[in-house]
């Protein structure tokens, strides 16, 4: 039999849970009042709640936002957040984030001590260093603790005759000039 062409179902997914219901709501925002589902501060949906039902097999996700506390370096951010991954979290509450720094994402186990209630996120930053290959300046970051250790970490491979400022030995510091 076929229903009225102003009925879909909805493939609904919140907290995990997955059900299949039948709707006549136009758009997300609509279908989501109707089935009582409310969204609080940092929940993410998709499709947008402006999105228009057009089928069935429309799929509807919910993802709820938990509290997460950020440490970069002394500063200390707290926010809600929806978003799974430690880089996608950062973004999201607009901390820029490198692809050479660290981010650690962990379950506080000393809720006291780090006074964090939900998820804990540490950033250690890479350091900037202005490194100067044949005339080409380029600001690389990097963990590495002495010049040698970044240029092995880089992929740098000195030629015969060619020279290196400072010493390989020289340990590494924010913003430093290497020639």
């Amino acid at each position: 039999t076929l229903g009225p062409d102003d009925a879909h179902v909805v493939q609904l997914t919140v907290d995990g849970k997955k059900q299949s219901l039948p709707t006549r709501a136009t758009n997300v925002q609509d279908f989501l009042n109707r089935a009582k589902v409310t969204l609080e501060e940092g929940d993410v949906v998709e499709p947008a709640t402006d999105a228009v039902i057009d089928g069935d097999n429309f799929r509807i996700n919910v993802y709820r936002a938990r509290p997460v506390t950020i440490f970069d370096g002394d500063k200390r951010i707290q926010a809600l957040s929806a978003a799974t991954t430690a880089r996608s979290v950062a973004a999201q509450v607009g901390i820029e984030v490198f692809p050479e720094d660290n981010l650690k994402q962990e379950v506080s186990s000393d809720v006291l001590r780090d006074q964090v209630i939900g998820e804990k996120i540490t950033i250690q930053r890479a350091i900037p260093v202005n490194l100067n290959l044949y005339g080409t300046q380029v600001v690389v970051r990097t963990h590495a603790t002495t010049v040698a250790d970044l240029l092995k970490e880089k992929n740098v491979n000195l030629a015969a005759g060619d020279n290196l400022q400072p010493a390989a030995e020289t340990p590494i510091v924010a913003n430093m000039q290497i020639f």
